[in-house]
């Protein structure tokens, strides 16, 4: 009999409020690598609320994280709508687990509500950016490993487990198999969740990659 597997699953989403590009970007870090091309900039923007000084981490001139300069606070959707998640699906929640570092959003937000984070992040440019760039708060625990090999090493159960895993647009295929999502199954606490962000659609050709994802994690 299968049994109920916690999982949420949402769109990344990059909504924001911007109207008018108001000066041209202004690259403050750039790095090529093995993993890509690594790039923060900073670009004021005039919004709903006034101009707003946003920062970007970009991989491959793909967004990965964005902030407000001066709040440090998210300015992409899917952050807010994961923390409105976490606080409805599980308020008491002391411990996560998050698989991709980005520019530290996700964990900073978690850590400001009271959760222990461990972060995973394959490139060591993006955990120095993160904590260069983003203010990534120093309790977040981060290790710099591939997701899958990491899994292994930690022995802990968590009640918030966020798979935010992306090279640019793509999640590598070792980190979308049925054994990657049994052994993060096994990693939750009795009342835990696991949120998996990703990119494109779940209908017609175009979600085919996605609609792939969910029968997987049916199995």
């Amino acid at each position: 009999r299968k049994t109920f597997f916690p999982v949420l699953f949402f769109m990344a989403s990059i909504f924001f409020s911007f109207k008018t590009s108001l000066k041209p970007s202004s690259s403050i870090y750039m790095q090529e690598g093995l993993l890509g091309k690594l790039e923060v900039e900073d670009k004021f923007y005039k919004t709903d609320t006034g101009n707003v000084m946003c920062r970007f981490l970009l991989v491959n001139n793909v967004v990965q994280s964005c902030v407000d300069v001066k709040t440090k606070q998210s300015m992409l959707q899917y952050a807010d709508i994961l923390e409105k998640n976490v606080s409805t699906l599980n308020p008491e929640a002391n411990t996560a687990l998050v698989l991709g570092l980005g520019g530290g959003v996700i964990s900073n937000m978690l850590v400001k509500k009271n959760i222990q984070v461990t972060a995973v992040e394959l490139d060591s440019r993006v955990i120095d950016v993160a904590k260069k760039y983003f203010n990534v708060s120093d309790k977040v625990k981060i290790i710099e490993d591939d997701a899958r090999h990491a899994l292994y090493a930690l022995p802990n159960r968590y009640d918030v487990i966020v798979m935010d895993l992306f090279n640019g647009e793509v999640a590598s295929s070792h980190v979308l198999s049925l054994e990657f999502f049994a052994k993060l199954k096994s990693m939750l606490s009795p009342k835990g969740f696991i949120f998996i962000n990703t990119y494109g659609y779940l209908s017609s050709q175009a979600g085919q990659g996605n609609l792939i994802l969910l029968n997987t994690l049916k199995q």
